[in-house]
């Protein structure tokens, strides 16, 4: 059963405000920092505090890069109290990496991505590199996938100091021994942060309790990004024991139950696309998309979501052709 296990950061979900600090154990803390952005179920990331032994404070997705945010983050570290000693980040989008540069300035504390990661954010190959002619999307809508490619203020060509490289890797603290697990997907270079001797991992949006992530939403990938998702999911599978941090909404326990249900969606999706194509095998991305069940309606898809509903549709059809 999948069962919150904070009421502040499932009520600040269900009121669409951001969570205060919150202690989960006696080294690991919680705080909301602000999306910018209209999406009613995405208002915060959820930036994560773990404290070694030396006292050191290491920041888990420290969030968008706003003055707000900032003062958010010097509060919690104060409140907690000591330096920060790393900042690491799951993956490269904005709501998770943006204030990472900032905090380093700040701090002198180094940056941590994996190395996949960090080639994707230094080639900047994300989701913007699209040509919606080739999907089929209608000229009058051009200008509106197009416009995600100029969101350059949002990204930054951060240079990590420490690279987290294979599939899995020790980032090891005084009293803090942290396991950084490869779970790509999402975008190339994702990674979830296990604590072992806690039960805890951090899934940034690897899996969340309340949505299912994007997929195929940064890096070059050399593998069908569902596939590899897929393949992830069963990478983490085996820790329903442990308390799930997500990167948004609220933490949580019932993995195993929740990856279920997210492969479920995955396999439904599949499904879909194959009998939109067997009724109209000549149909572009954008058709069959529009022949699909979105939760939030197809007619209702703008901007981001947009494209993010094209990009899992042409990925759903790139893997049921190669499969066939």
């Amino acid at each position: 059963m999948i069962t919150a296990t904070s009421p502040a950061q499932r009520q600040a979900t269900d009121d669409g405000t951001v969570p205060p600090l919150e202690r989960i154990r006696d080294r690991v803390w919680a705080v909301g920092t602000a999306m910018p952005g209209e999406q009613p179920r995405l208002k915060y990331t959820l930036t994560y505090l773990l404290a070694d032994d030396d006292g050191r404070v290491h920041v888990v997705d420290p969030g968008w890069d706003t003055d707000a945010n900032l003062a958010t983050l010097r509060a919690a570290l104060h409140d907690v109290g000591g330096p920060v000693g790393s900042i690491v980040v799951t993956h490269l989008h904005p709501d998770h990496l943006a204030m990472a540069p900032r905090l380093r300035q700040e701090t002198g504390a180094p940056i941590v991505l994996h190395e996949l990661e960090a080639q994707a954010v230094a080639e900047l190959a994300d989701f913007r590199d699209v040509d919606p002619a080739a999907w089929g999307v209608p000229a009058d809508r051009w200008d509106e996938v197009r416009a995600l490619r100029h969101a350059r203020g949002a990204y930054r060509r951060v240079t990590p100091d420490v690279v987290v490289r294979g599939t899995v890797d020790r980032l090891n603290h005084p009293g803090l021994a942290l396991e950084a697990l490869h779970t790509p997907g999402h975008t190339v270079g994702h990674i979830c942060l296990r604590l072992p001797a806690e039960k805890l991992l951090l899934t940034g949006d690897h899996v969340l309790p309340a949505i299912y992530p994007g997929l195929g939403l940064g890096g070059r990938a050399t593998v069908n990004p569902i596939a590899a998702y897929l393949e992830s999911l069963d990478r983490v599978a085996g820790f329903d024991d442990h308390e799930i941090l997500p990167g948004h909404h609220y933490r949580f326990t019932g993995l195993a139950e929740r990856i279920e249900r997210t492969a479920a969606h995955h396999r439904r999706r599949s499904d879909e696309v194959a009998a939109a194509l067997a009724a109209d095998p000549d149909a572009t991305v954008y058709r069959v998309a529009a022949a699909l069940t979105w939760s939030g309606g197809w007619e209702r898809m703008r901007g981001f979501l947009l494209y993010s509903a094209l990009a899992q549709t042409a990925m759903h059809i790139d893997l049921l052709r190669t499969r066939s």
